[in-house]
């Protein structure tokens, strides 16, 4: 049976128990992250699609470099693949400007 707000006729909404998708979980953890420096250089510079080579020339290290930053910053954030990355970044407003 329905239940009734008290001095109401009309049956109360039932409350939404569920627990969200993991990728919000995911976002949701990911917003409150701290990335390094280097990490977050990285990541912006993945999420707009530059290669490895380019982001370690850019950045002047070397690509197992990138890689080693990548692999950590996506730990972090919990991130799975590029797409994750690409949401992340474009919740966190990184889409708006090229690195």
């Amino acid at each position: 049976m329905a239940k009734h707000k008290a001095g109401s006729d009309k049956p109360e909404a039932p409350e939404d128990t569920a627990e969200p998708p993991k990728r919000a979980r995911n976002a949701a953890r990911a917003s409150g992250n701290n990335f390094t420096q280097r990490e977050e250089q990285v990541l912006r510079r993945l999420a707009w699609g530059y290669p490895i080579k380019t982001i370690a020339r850019d950045l002047g290290i070397s690509a197992k470099t990138v890689e080693f930053h990548k692999t950590a910053a996506m730990k972090k954030a919990h991130l799975g693949n590029r797409v994750e990355l690409l949401r992340l970044a474009v919740a966190r407003g990184w889409m708006r400007r090229e690195p």
